[in-house]
Parts: structure tokens; sequence; C-alpha cells
């Protein structure tokens, strides 16, 4: 099974996307800040994808820095 990271500001939009996609049979574990994000993708169980809202602040940019610098984790961006 993929495992997600939902990344968004708006903890409703988070946890209604990782609920999506857990319903769609994925793992999806949401967060709501770049810390977070930060924290999950310094671990040494990364996710299949990152998934990113953007809602104005810095945390969509700040987890496409983190996604990249974790390696071949691929990064969604959702507007």
């Amino acid at each position: 099974m993929a495992e997600l990271l939902v990344v968004s500001a708006n903890p409703q939009a988070a946890s209604t996307l990782a609920r999506f996609f857990e319903g769609e049979g994925y793992s999806a574990t949401a967060v709501t800040n770049g810390e977070e994000a930060a924290e999950r993708l310094a671990s040494e169980d990364l996710p299949d994808l990152v998934i990113a809202t953007y809602d104005g602040g810095k945390d969509l940019v700040e987890t496409l820095h983190l996604a990249a610098r974790a390696g071949s984790v691929p990064f969604l961006p959702i507007a």
C-alpha cells in the first residue's frame, strides 16, 4: 500500500484529503505545517508521495524543498 504525506496549513483540508485517499485504499498521514512535514521527511520511513496544498503561505514551498532534499520522494502540489 502506498504511503502518502498530505501537507496543508488548513487542518480541515489536510484531514479531508487524507480521508479521501484512505477511502481510495492508500495510507495517508495529514500534517498541518512545514515543521511536521520536515520531521516526517527526515525519518527513515519516507512516504511514497507528498501532496501539499498551497494556501498563500510558505508551507508549500518549504515542503517542496524538503521533499527534494529527502531524495526521490515525488511531490504533488495542489493549488
